[in-house]
C-alpha cells in the first residue's frame, strides 16, 4: 500500500541526494534507476499512449465530463456490495524490520508507482534507511482494537489498461490496474500452467482413444467387435466476468478461516479491503470510489487471496454423488475447467447435473458467468447420441446450446468442437495440429509487428536475435510440450523459424548457398526442441509435491510418455552435430505401457517396444533390427511391391482374396484384409498354388507336393490368364485330368470347412466316393470345357461363351414377371443343369429386384391393413391431447419437469414410487387443468376474458364446448357440444384423478415426441388410451367423454378429442410410396 505523506520520501530531495552522490557518474545512476526518465520524474516521458475515447450508448462522442461520469458510474456499480461493519484487530500486528527489508528487496526497479510516490528503484536502494521508519508507523496504526487505517495507505490510483481485441469505447473494455506497492502476482507453490494444461490434454487424448475404439467399420464387424451405444467426452470451460471484482468479503473471510489463516491476519486483510478506495482521474477531474466487495487488482496479495477463495469455492462444490472435484476439475488462476468421460446415457445425465451444480453454486456466490465466453466442448458419438443430446440442448441462431435453468434464470451455453484453453486448442480430435496452427498464427503476427526492428540493420544482429528469441519463440513454443508435436508439424515449425532467422540476418540460401544446419551453427542458435524436451521432466519432478488427490492419473502419465517420444524421436537438423566421443552417458530408455490414450498398439517382436501405428513399427524395425544388406533387400522388395501391390492377392482382378476366396465390397476393405494379415493362409505357398489351379483330389495333391513339380509350377505362379494356367496344368499332369473336378462357387459350409477339407486331403483321410451315376457326364463336360478354351487351329470355337449347348429361343425367353420364380422348367433327371439354371436366376439382378419389390409391396399392404384395424380399435379407448408449447411455463414444460423428477426418484429411491410414470404424468396433467380452470373463474376479469373467448357464459355458470375453425385459425364455440356447470367439471376431474392409480385404467399417456424443456413446434400432441375391462376404467372413459371438446381444457392451453379414423403420418407415407411404386 502507499505510505502516508509524512513517511514518503520527497522526490526532489531524493533527486538532489542522488545527484550529489553520483555527480561525476550519471551513467551509473541511470543504470540504478532503470530508466533515465526517473531522474527527472517527468510523468509525460515514455512512449505515447492510446487515446481513450469513450462512447455513449448510441455510439456518439461525449464530453470529458460525460466520460468521467460514465467511468465513475461503472466502477461504483462494479464494486457495489452490502454494507459491513469495519473489522477490528484483536491484537497487535507486529511487523519487524526484517520482514520490511525482505519485501523491499523483492521490488523491481521498473515497477509502476503512484504519482505521489518515489520510484521503486529509490525505495529499494534506500531500504536500510526506510525500514526503521516504516516499522514505527506500522506499530502506530496496526495495534489492538484498531478499526481504521490512514486514508493514504489504502488509496490507489486507477490505471485503465486496454483489453486485447477491445475497441476501448466503454469502461468494460478496460482492465483496472491500481498502482499500489507490492511484488508481482504469484500462484500456488508447486503448480504451473503446464501441469493444468497437461491434465486437460491427457483427458482429451483418453476420450479420443475411446471414440476411435468405437468407430463403426466393416473390419470391426467382421471380427465381432461390438460398439457402445453412447460414448464420448464433455468439457466445461468457465469464464467468470470480473472474477476478482465480484468476490464477496463474507465469503473471503470464510475462505481464509477454511485455509487456517491466523485470525489476526484475517482481520488485517479485511481491514485493508474495507478501507480501500480508488482514486480516479480523467481530464483534470478527480474523484474517489469506495470498495464494498472484490479484491484489489494490482495488489501483491490478491492472487494468493483468489487462490484461497477458489479452493474454498471448489470445496463447497464438492459432492461425491454429483461432482467429484478431484477428478473433474482443473483450476489455474481464474480459469475453471471441468471434464467428464461419457460411456452411457447415465454418464451424460450425471455430467449435465454436475454442470448445473457448478453454475448454481457460482451464481449463488454472487459471481457472474459470461455466457458468450463460457463454452462446452462436446464429442458425443453412437446410435443413441442424437436422441440423448436432444434432452438437454436447444437450437439457437448461433448454434446448438445446452440449456440450464438456475434459480428461475435461463442460461444457454454454446457447444463447440474445440476451444482455446490456456493458450492451447483443446478438443477430442486433432488437438496437436490445431494447437500448432494456433501458435504458428500468433508467432507470425508477433513477427510481423516486430519486423521493423528485427530487420533494422542499425541494431546489432546479436541484439535482434535475442529479441527474436525472447518474443517470437515463446509465442511459437507455448503449450506444444503438452499437446505434442507430430513429425509434420515439427518440420513446419523448424522451417518457419529458419525462415525468420534468415530474414533477420539477411542471409538467404538462394544467395549464400548455405544449408540450414550450417546457418544455424554459424549463428549459434539454440535448439528450440531442447526447451520442450526439458518440460516433461520438470513436470515429473513437481509431481511428488502435489497432494494425492491431484497426482497425475494413469492417462496423464501415459500421455506424458508419448510426449517424450514425440520430442526425443524428432530427427532435428537444428542442433549441431554431436561430437565423435560424447563425454556424457545418454539416459537409459524405459518402456511404458500405454492403454488409456491410444486405441491400437503394434508391438515389436524383437525388443517388445510398442507403437501407435503400423508405419512407426516398420520404421523402428527397419532402423534398429535390420542389417545394411537386409535394409537394401527390404527397399528393393518395397519398390517391386509398389508396382503390383493392389492386384497381388486379388482374384481375377476383383476385390476377392484369392487365398480364402472371401469377396469384399470395396478395394479399401480388401487392402485392409491383406495388410493386416487377416487372411489366415495368406503366407502359405502350397495352399495358394493349390487353390489357384482348383485341384481337389488326393492324386493331384501327391503330385504337386513333390519338389520337382512344385518348382516347375512356381515358374508360372503369376500367369497372365486362366488359359495359361490350364495349358500348364494339362502339360504337367495330363494323366490326372480324368480325376479333376470343377470347384463350385464356395458356399457358407465350404467356407467354414475349407481348412478341414485341405488337412484331410493332405493326410490321405478324405475318401470321397465317386458318383458313378454322373461321372461320365462330368468328365465329358470338363473335357468339353477344356476344348472350348483351347480349340484346335483347324476348328472354329463353339458359338457363345457358355459351357453347355446353345439354348433355343424358348429357353432364352425372359423369366416370368410374377412375384415368385416359376418351376415349370425344373428337371429332376438333370440336377447339374437345374443347379446351373438356378445360379443364373439368382445372379440375375433384374429378377431379384422384381422379387424384392413384390415382397416389399405385400409387406406394406399387410402393415397398412394392421394400421387400419388398430385405428378402428382405438376409437373405443383412445384420446388425442394437443398442448400449446410456445407460452412460458406451459403444460408441456410442467410434464417434462415431473418426468425428470420421476426418473431421478426412480434412480435414487425406487421404493418411493408405486405408480408408473404415465399415471403420474396423467394425474399431474389433470391437477394442472383443474387449477387453471379454477383460476379462470376466480376473478371477474378472468371470467370476462373467458366470456370474450366464447368459453363460458357471462355469469360463469355455464361451460361451453369449443371446436377449431380453420378459416379463423382459432377455437370457436361448438353449439352441438353439451353445456356443463363448474360443479360438474370439478366433480369429473376429481373422479378422474382418484381413479388414475387403479390398475388397467391408464394404458398409455405419452407425447408423439420426447418431452423437453423447450420446443420448436408450437403444439405438442399426446396419445392417451383408457382401458375397458374394469369399472374404474369405464368411469374414466365416461368422464373424459363428457369433457371432450370442452373449454375446460383451453384454460390450461390444451385441447382434448377422440381418436379419429385416420392413419398415422408414417402409415400415410408408406401408403403413398406403395401407390407410387405400383
Amino acid at each position: 500500500s502507499v505510505l502516508p505523506p509524512d513517511t514518503q520520501l520527497e522526490p526532489m530531495s531524493l533527486t538532489k541526494q542522488v545527484q550529489h552522490m553520483w555527480a561525476t557518474s550519471l551513467q551509473k545512476v541511470g543504470q540504478l534507476l532503470g530508466r533515465w526518465r526517473y531522474m527527472s520524474f517527468d510523468n509525460n516521458a515514455g512512449c505515447p499512449r492510446r487515446r481513450l475515447q469513450l462512447r455513449a450508448a448510441d455510439g456518439s462522442l461525449q464530453t470529458h465530463e460525460a466520460e468521467f461520469d460514465q467511468i465513475i458510474k461503472y466502477f461504483r456499480a462494479l464494486y457495489e456490495g452490502p454494507e459491513t461493519a469495519p473489522p477490528r484487530l484483536s491484537q497487535d500486528l507486529l511487523i519487524t524490520s526484517a520482514e520490511i527489508l525482505e519485501a523491499l528487496e523483492r521490488f523491481k526497479p521498473s515497477k509502476a508507482m503512484p504519482s505521489v510516490s518515489a520510484p521503486a528503484a529509490l525505495w529499494k536502494w534506500f531500504r536500510q534507511d526506510i525500514a526503521p521508519q516504516l516499522e514505527l508507523h506500522f506499530a502506530r496504526h496496526l495495534h489492538k482494537d484498531s478499526s481504521s487505517l490512514p486514508r493514504s495507505w489504502c488509496t490507489s490510483e486507477l490505471v485503465l489498461l486496454p483489453k486485447p481485441g477491445k475497441p476501448m469505447r466503454t469502461p468494460a473494455h478496460l482492465r483496472p490496474g491500481p498502482c499500489v506497492s507490492g511484488p508481482d502476482p504469484a500462484y500456488v507453490a508447486g503448480r504451473t500452467l503446464a501441469q493444468a494444461l497437461e491434465r486437460v490434454i491427457g483427458h482429451c487424448a483418453s476420450v479420443r482413444r475411446l471414440v476411435q475404439a468405437n468407430v463403426c467399420n466393416i473390419h470391426g464387424k467382421r471380427y465381432g467387435h461390438t460398439n457402445a451405444k453412447l460414448y464420448g467426452g464433455c468439457h466445461l470451460s468457465l469464464d467468470i466476468s470480473c472474477a476478482y471484482d465480484h468476490v464477496p468479503w463474507e465469503a473471503l473471510q470464510s475462505a481464509l478461516q477454511f485455509a487456517a489463516v491466523p485470525q489476526p491476519l484475517i482481520e488485517a486483510i479485511l481491514l485493508v479491503h474495507h478501507t480501500a478506495r480508488l482514486s480516479i482521474s480523467h481530464c483534470g477531474l478527480t474523484q474517489e470510489v469506495p470498495l464494498k466487495r472484490g479484491l484489489r487488482q494490482g495488489c501483491g496479495l490478491s492472487p494468493l487471496l483468489w487462490a484461497v477463495y477458489c479452493g474454498w469455492l471448489l470445496h463447497q462444490m464438492h459432492d461425491p454423488e454429483i461432482l467429484d472435484i478431484h477428478r473433474a476439475n482443473t483450476s489455474y488462476a481464474d480459469d475453471l475447467h471441468f471434464g467428464w468421460t461419457i460411456l452411457c446415457g447415465g454418464d451424460l445425465e450425471r455430467a449435465y447435473a454436475a454442470m448445473k451444480h457448478v453454475l448454481t453454486h457460482l451464481l449463488r456466490q454472487g459471481l457472474t458467468i459470461s455466457q458468450d465466453k463460457t463454452v462446452i466442448v462436446l464429442e458425443l458419438q453412437g446410435p443413441q447420441a442424437h436422441k440423448a443430446l436432444d434432452r438437454y440442448t436447444v437450437q439457437r441462431p448461433t448454434g446448438r446450446h445446452f440449456r440450464f435453468i438456475v434459480d428461475d434464470k435461463v442460461l444457454y451455453l454454446k457447444i463447440v468442437s474445440q476451444h482455446v484453453y490456456l493458450g492451447a486448442v483443446i478438443g477430442f480430435r486433432k488437438f496437436e495440429q490445431d494447437t500448432f496452427k494456433h501458435r504458428l498464427s500468433l508467432a507470425r503476427n508477433s513477427f510481423s509487428r516486430l519486423s521493423v526492428i528485427l530487420r533494422n540493420r542499425t541494431v546489432p544482429l546479436k541484439l535482434r536475435l535475442q529479441l527474436w528469441q525472447g518474443c517470437i519463440w515463446p509465442a511459437m513454443l507455448h503449450s506444444l510440450d503438452c499437446t505434442g508435436l507430430p513429425l509434420k508439424e515439427f518440420q513446419s515449425m523448424q522451417s518457419q523459424l529458419v525462415k525468420q532467422a534468415r530474414s533477420i540476418a539477411k542471409s538467404h540460401s538462394m544467395l549464400t548457398k548455405e544449408t540450414n544446419s550450417d546457418f544455424v551453427r554459424r549463428l549459434g542458435l539454440p535448439d528450440p526442441v531442447a526447451r520442450m524436451q526439458q518440460a516433461p521432466q520438470q513436470r515429473a519432478a513437481l509431481d511428488p509435491s502435489l497432494p494425492a488427490a491431484l497426482a497425475p492419473g494413469e492417462a496423464q502419465l501415459q500421455w506424458r510418455g508419448i510426449l517424450r517420444g514425440h520430442l526425443f524421436d524428432a530427427a532435428s537438423c537444428w542442433s549441431p552435430e554431436p561430437p565423435e566421443a560424447p563425454t556424457v552417458t545418454p539416459p537409459k530408455a524405459s518402456l511404458l505401457q500405454v492403454t488409456k490414450v491410444l486405441h491400437e498398439i503394434f508391438c515389436c517382436e524383437e525388443c517388445g517396444q510398442q507403437f501407435s501405428t503400423q508405419a512407426s513399427l516398420r520404421r523402428h524395425v527397419f532402423c534398429h533390427h535390420l542389417s545394411e544388406v537386409q535394409q537394401q533387400q527390404r527397399q528393393s522388395a518395397a519398390q517391386e511391391a509398389i508396382k503390383g501391390a493392389e492386384m497381388a492377392h486379388a482374384k481375377d482382378g476383383m476385390p476377392q482374396c484369392k487365398h480364402c476366396l472371401h469377396a469384399f465390397s470395396t478395394w479399401h476393405a480388401f487392402n485392409y484384409h491383406v495388410n493386416t494379415r487377416s487372411c489366415e493362409i495368406v503366407g502359405g505357398k502350397i495352399l495358394p498354388f493349390f487353390r489357384q489351379f482348383r485341384a481337389n483330389t488326393i492324386t493331384v495333391l501327391n503330385a504337386i507336393t513333390g519338389d520337382a513339380h512344385l518348382r516347375s509350377c512356381i515358374g508360372v505362379k503369376k500367369p497372365s490368364s486362366l488359359v495359361t494356367i490350364r495349358s500348364h496344368f494339362v502339360n504337367m499332369f495330363g494323366d490326372l485330368m480324368a480325376h479333376r473336378q470343377e470347384m463350385n462357387t464356395p458356399t457358407e459350409l465350404m467356407m467354414a470347412t475349407q481348412e478341414l477339407n485341405f488337412l484331410q486331403s493332405m493326410t490321405h483321410q478324405a475318401q470321397h466316393p465317386r458318383a458313378m451315376e454322373w461321372s461320365h457326364a462330368l468328365v465329358e463336360d470338363d473335357d468339353e470345357e477344356l476344348q472350348v478354351d483351347h480349340p484346335p487351329k483347324s476348328q472354329g470355337g463353339q458359338p457363345g461363351k457358355g459351357r453347355g449347348p446353345k439354348r433355343t429361343n424358348a429357353q432364352q425367353a425372359s423369366p416370368s414377371r410374377g412375384s415368385w420364380p416359376s418351376n415349370r422348367d425344373a428337371r429332376t433327371d438333370q440336377p447339374r443343369e437345374s443347379h446351373r439354371r438356378g445360379q443364373q436366376q439368382r445372379q440375375d439382378p433384374g429378377q431379384e429386384l422384381t422379387e424384392m419389390r413384390s415382397l416389399v409391396n405385400m409387406l406394406s399392404r399387410l402393415v397398412l391393413r394392421q394400421e387400419a384395424q388398430q385405428t378402428i380399435l382405438r376409437q373405443d379407448s383412445g384420446f388425442m391431447l394437443f398442448i400449446q408449447a410456445r407460452t412460458q411455463g406451459n403444460l408441456a414444460q410442467e410434464l417434462h419437469k415431473i418426468g425428470q423428477a420421476w426418473h431421478t426418484t426412480k434412480k435414487e429411491n425406487p421404493e418411493a414410487l408405486r405408480a408408473p410414470m404415465r399415471v403420474v404424468l396423467y394425474q399431474h396433467f389433470l391437477s394442472v387443468v383443474k387449477a387453471k380452470f379454477s383460476q379462470m373463474l376466480s376473478t371477474p376479469s378472468s371470467r370476462s376474458t373467458a366470456e370474450g373467448l366464447g368459453w363460458t357464459s357471462a355469469t360463469g355458470e355455464e361451460i361451453y364446448g369449443i371446436k377449431w375453425d380453420p378459416a379463423q385459425q382459432t377455437h370457436v364455440r361448438d353449439t352441438s357440444a353439451p353445456v356443463l356447470t363448474p360443479q360438474e367439471v370439478n366433480d369429473i376431474l376429481d373422479k378422474l384423478i382418484v381413479a388414475a392409480p387403479q390398475p388397467l385404467v391408464v394404458q398409455r399417456f405419452h407425447a408423439s415426441r420426447p418431452l423437453a424443456a423447450e420446443y420448436e413446434s408450437p403444439v405438442v400432441s399426446m396419445f392417451m388410451e383408457i382401458g375397458l375391462r374394469t369399472q374404474e376404467a369405464q368411469a374414466t372413459w365416461l368422464g373424459l367423454h363428457r369433457l371432450v371438446g370442452s373449454s375446460v381444457w383451453a384454460a390450461s392451453g390444451c385441447y382434448l378429442r377422440h381418436e379419429r379414423m385416420k392413419m398415422s403420418a408414417l402409415a400415410q407415407k408408406i401408403s403413398s410410396l406403395t401407390k407410387s411404386g405400383n
